[in-house]
Formats: C-alpha cells, structure tokens, sequence
C-alpha cells in the first residue's frame, strides 16, 4: 500500500496517466478497426447527418480538450524542474558560505584547545602559524606581524555569519578574535626569548582567549552545525 500511494505522489504520474488514457482508447479503436466493426447504422432508421456531425464535433472537442490538459501538465513540469535546480544550486551556495565561516571559528576554537596547556611563547607562535599562517610563512619562521594582521581580516568572514546562521554571536566572536590579537601581540619577542615562559600579560591573554572559545564551543557551536546541513530535495 505505501508504494502504491508512493507511486501515486510520483510527480510524473499525472501525465503517464493521460499518455496512457489515450495510447489505450487508441489501441482500441485499432482492435476494433482490425476485425471489422465499423459505424453502421439500421437500415429502418433514418440517416441524420446533422446528428453525425454534432457527434464528430464534440469528439474532436474531447480530443482538443485532451491535448491542451496534456500539455499544460507537460509545461507545468517543464517549469518545475529548473526551479528545483535554481532551489538546489541556492542551497549548495549558502552552504559554501556558511561553512567558510564555520571553518574560520573552528580554526580558533581547535588552536584554543592545543594551547590551552602550553606556557612557552614559541608554543603559542606554532599554535596560531599551524591554524591560521601558510606553510610557506611557516617554514620561514617569519615576523608575526603579518599573521597578527591575517588574523584581523578574518573578522569579516565573522561578520558575514551574522547574515548565514540564526543561531550566532558575532560580539563574542569578535572578543575571541581581538584576545587572540592580543595574545599573539605578547608573545611577539626575539628568537632568544621565544623558548621563555610566557609573561604574565600573555599568560591573561591565553587564559581569556580560551576561556572565550570554550564558552562559544559550548553555547553556540553546536546550533551552527545543525544549520550548516546540507539539505536538498530527494529525486523522486
């Protein structure tokens, strides 16, 4: 019973239908013409061609009819079918947004995580040159002011996913990105001192860099992967 009602929902059904209507009472009409019925008419009544040709009209109205109803549902699927692909190709294109800032935060979130146990400022360096410098700047080891900078252009991916995802806090985002600045600022020393302790002002930064991420890890990011499914129609 499910598959048939299934079948029913079918979005072609309508028009097989027709088509199949129609190849039917044609495939009878051969039938009958194949083994010799004919119109006839009984000899003792009398002949009324204004009789016959009312008939022929209204059968040549039913035809008319028929053909303009299978082609208004033939047009009306042929309508459809690019605004579904108009419908998919949206959804494909909010998708590619929102997971270009989910990326983004979870580059913080994910370097938040490595350096919360970390109390040297090279470690800090590598965490943050890992997540969000490329490998060439890597394996130059070159001067954080860059990467200090690369990090600030990143607030504008964070600001667009205040118009992608309904659930979203774009402040506290934007908290998380000046603190990791800051972080990044204290522990900008010469190579001699890369491998020292962090200072007090670097150790507060991380700490509140953390503390942040963590609280949006736990507030928010899970609201945001419901919304970043992928969800398209099923062919049917």
């Amino acid at each position: 019973m499910k598959k048939l009602v299934n079948v029913v929902k079918w979005k072609w059904f309508p028009l097989i239908v027709a088509i199949a209507l129609l190849v039917l009472v044609a495939g009878v009409a051969l039938v009958m013409a194949l083994f010799g019925w004919r119109f006839t008419y009984a000899p003792e009544l009398e002949n009324s061609w204004d009789a016959v040709s009312a008939v022929a009209a209204w059968v040549g109205v039913i035809v008319s009819v028929i053909g303009v109803v299978a082609s208004f549902i033939a047009i009306w699927y042929a309508v459809q079918v690019p605004r579904k692909i108009a419908d998919r190709q949206d959804k494909i294109a909010l998708f590619e947004k929102r997971y270009q800032c989910y990326i983004t935060i979870q580059n913080f979130l994910v370097c938040s995580e490595q350096i919360e146990q970390e109390t040297t400022n090279k470690a800090i360096q590598t965490a943050f040159r890992i997540y969000f410098d490329e490998p060439e700047a890597i394996q130059k080891n070159e001067w954080l002011g860059y990467l200090i900078v690369l990090l600030k252009t990143k607030e504008s991916d964070i600001i667009a996913g205040n118009f992608l995802f309904s659930n979203y806090n774009v402040t506290l985002l934007q908290d998380i990105i000046n603190y990791s600045i800051q972080l990044l600022q204290s522990v900008a020393v010469t190579n001699e001192e890369a491998n020292n302790i962090l200072s007090t002002n670097a150790s507060k930064n991380k700490e509140k860099f953390c503390q942040l991420c963590k609280q949006y890890k736990e507030e928010h990011l899970m609201l945001m992967e419901q919304e970043l499914k992928l969800s398209l129609p099923k062919n049917k």
